[in-house]
């Protein structure tokens, strides 16, 4: 609990950043959240009953899965799913392709946190297994390149891999109207750097489940996302918690303390700039740094370039 309040706490941080209001919703808003999903039309009363699970209390209306279409209470539902990656990809991209969907929709953006190591193995064994084939169709030989193109600029540029998946449930009380609707929603993944969507039949109604918290894994269609990807995707990020052993103690933009070593092996890199105007204490910090380092250990040393003269 305390490590999804962390999380939870540094995505709404992160979204306020990029000017878009939130905040964490409180146990019974979160009960109220499955309930008007679960129970499109009726009245938003909901009261937990002491005595009876949450499942009876929460699921009150019937749904049907039909091929073309789901229907829960008074509403049907349809599901565009996404079937191809974008070959490029920004958060504008994302801006626009929400901007074009008709209203009474639900995007769900899921990011699975694997091990590469996993997704890597899954991918080279996808490409060997259509490579076998002899690109028996176009479609096969260009998902082959795809994979191989793919795998190539992970190892080029130490990229980390995600499991990504996009859907889009749309709603509607006229199947003339829902139709429409959903046909609009294919032509916007287009936006999306090329991506391509596609209508998800006889699976509609996993697919609206699936938009429930903590039921993403009722959508299976998972795409390789590089990190530089989805950095683009959804520029949310965790802030840097600092350095395991600190060294000496910073105040960061949010005026919150973080602890750092600059000379600690976990850092990938050990390059830094210290910019600031005439006066700003440029030689003031660089000097207690390198004396932090220097007072640590005997066996540490520097080596100072100076062509100002104010070391």
């Amino acid at each position: 609990l305390t490590a999804i309040n962390s999380i939870s706490n540094n995505i709404v941080r992160e979204l306020s950043a990029n000017g878009i209001k939130s905040r964490q919703m409180l146990n019974d808003e979160i009960l109220s959240f499955f309930y008007k999903k679960l129970n499109p039309g009726l009245p938003l009363d909901f009261k937990t009953r002491p005595g009876e699970t949450l499942r009876s209390q929460l699921c009150l209306s019937a749904a049907e899965n039909n091929f073309y279409y789901a229907t829960l209470g008074d509403k049907y539902y349809k599901a565009v799913n996404l079937y191809s990656r974008p070959e490029s990809i920004s958060f504008f991209n994302v801006v626009q392709f929400l901007s074009q969907l008709d209203v009474d929709f639900t995007a769900n953006f899921t990011l699975l946190v694997n091990p590469s190591e996993d997704l890597h193995k899954v991918l080279k064994s996808a490409s060997t297994l259509d490579k076998q084939t002899n690109f028996l169709t176009p479609s096969v030989r260009y998902k082959a390149i795809a994979i191989d193109n793919l795998l190539e600029d992970i190892e080029c540029n130490h990229q980390r891999l995600f499991g990504f998946t996009l859907s889009v449930i749309i709603a509607d009380s006229k199947m003339d109207f829902l139709s429409k609707k959903t046909n609009n929603a294919v032509s916007a993944f287009r936006t999306l750097g090329g991506a391509e969507g596609i209508i998800e039949n006889m699976n509609h109604i996993y697919l609206l489940l699936s938009s429930l918290p903590g039921h993403s894994f009722f959508n299976n269609r998972l795409h390789p996302f590089t990190q530089d990807a989805i950095a683009n995707l959804l520029p949310i990020h965790r802030s840097w918690q600092g350095s395991e052993t600190p060294k000496m103690v910073f105040l960061t933009g949010a005026s919150e303390m973080i602890g750092i070593d600059l000379f600690s092996k976990e850092l990938p890199a050990k390059h830094g700039l210290i910019i600031a105007s005439s006066g700003g204490g440029k030689s003031f910090l660089t000097n207690y740094l390198l004396t932090n380092f220097l007072t640590e250990t005997m066996n540490n040393q520097v080596v100072i370039i100076d062509i100002g003269g104010s070391y």
